[in-house]
């Protein structure tokens, strides 16, 4: 499994336990910093995707001239 459905599976995991109430309210904060952090990596790795692909569409242009 790579990391991108990695950390997707976790979120949903994340989202699916709030939904049925499995946090205490003393709870939430620290469940909220952890959903932000995997949500930011997952952002992270979708500009990582897009600027390589970005990179070697230019790279594909270039020869082509």
């Amino acid at each position: 499994m790579d990391k991108e459905k990695l950390f997707l599976h976790v979120l949903q995991i994340i989202d699916l336990a709030t939904k049925r109430g499995a946090w205490n309210g003393n709870e939430l904060q620290a469940v909220a910093t952890i959903r932000q952090s995997i949500v930011d990596e997952i952002n992270e790795s979708k500009d990582a995707v897009e600027e390589n692909l970005e990179t070697i569409t230019k790279d594909i242009e270039d020869k082509d001239d």
